[in-house]
Order: structure tokens, then C-alpha cells, then sequence
């Protein structure tokens, strides 16, 4: 998949915990404003990108040219950065290093490169779901820039613009009060 449709599906996922929260899923406290909102929502979308650090010409890759290269150069693409393990490793040290108060927004960025994943496992490419077990997993095999990996990020943009109607449906009440205390 491309840059646009993984940050879709991160967008997609991070309104969608934020909802979560408000609503108490997760035992986790309601946002404490609009800010925590959005900031979890942009982790999210950063988290969907994030896997493809060890990709130079991706758009994590470009804006970070000398780590992508060195985890290009020793894990290639789809390495590393794409197995669940390594992120749910980065979870929990993450969670250790910054304390329950950020669990937050380590939720947000996890899930966002959760998305990633999940996304690679369309493309025939696949992804190491067994790292470091070199096999690779994948499921329908859509081709990044093809007609059907088109479709599928339109799909997908479509989810992002229903999921947002009914954050704003569904939460509203809470948001006229978050605005409000701004």
C-alpha cells in the first residue's frame, strides 16, 4: 500500500480510539480536551507511516534519510520495522521509559503502525509476521499501484470520512465541552 492509504487506515484508527475513550473502552480516562484528541489522532497517522522508515524513498524514509538508510541497509524492506513483534516490544519499553500517563498516546502510535501491518498483509509483498523467520505472510496480494490499489485506498478514504461523521455525531456532546474549557 501507499503513504496515502496507510495514513487513512492511521487516521481511521485514531478517531476511532479516541472515541473509545471518551466513551470509556479500554479503562482508559476521556481525553482531556480537544488537543489530546488530535494529538492522538496525528500519533496515530505517524504510527501508520513509521514501518516504512526502512524504505529511503518513503515519506517517513525521506524526512528521516540517515535512519532509513541504516535499517535499509541492515534489515532491507518489510524487515524489522513491519513485525508485530518489534512493535509490541517498542510498546512496552515505550510504556516502561514514559509511565501510565502517556499510555495514551503509545496506544495511538502502536496502533497506527498495527494499521501498517495489517495494510501489507493486502499487498503480495508481505510482511514477516515471524520475525525474524524471513517467511512472509500476505492475504489477497493487491498491487500497490494498480487498479485495485487504487480502489482499495478510495475504500478506505471512504471509511476515514464515515468513521469522522460519526466521531462528530457520536461524541458531539463531548466536544462542545472540550472546546468550551479551551
Amino acid at each position: 500500500m501507499d503513504g496515502r492509504t496507510h495514513t487513512f487506515a492511521g487516521y481511521t484508527a485514531g478517531l476511532l480510539l479516541v472515541q473509545a475513550q471518551i466513551f470509556g473502552a479500554f479503562g482508559l480516562p476521556a481525553p482531556d480536551g480537544i488537543l489530546p484528541c488530535v494529538g492522538m489522532v496525528g500519533l496515530s497517522m505517524a504510527g501508520s507511516l513509521a514501518p516504512d522508515i526502512d524504505l529511503p524513498r518513503s515519506r517517513a524514509g525521506r524526512r528521516n534519510r540517515p535512519v532509513s538508510a541504516a535499517v535499509n541497509a541492515l534489515f532491507g524492506h518489510r524487515g524489522i520495522t513491519h513485525a508485530p513483534f518489534i512493535w509490541a516490544a517498542l510498546y512496552a519499553a515505550l510504556k516502561l521509559l514514559l509511565g501510565a500517563e502517556w499510555l495514551t498516546y503509545i496506544l495511538a502510535f502502536v496502533i497506527g503502525g498495527a494499521t501498517h501491518i495489517l495494510l501489507d498483509l493486502f499487498n503480495k509483498a508481505g510482511v514477516p509476521l515471524l520475525w525474524p523467520i524471513s517467511h512472509r505472510f500476505w492475504i489477497f496480494g493487491i498491487k500497490t499501484d494498480s487498479a485495485a490499489g487504487h480502489a482499495f485506498s478510495f475504500v478506505l478514504a471512504c471509511v476515514a470520512v464515515l468513521c469522522t461523521i460519526n466521531f462528530f455525531y457520536e461524541a458531539g456532546d463531548y466536544l462542545k465541552e472540550a472546546i468550551w474549557f479551551v
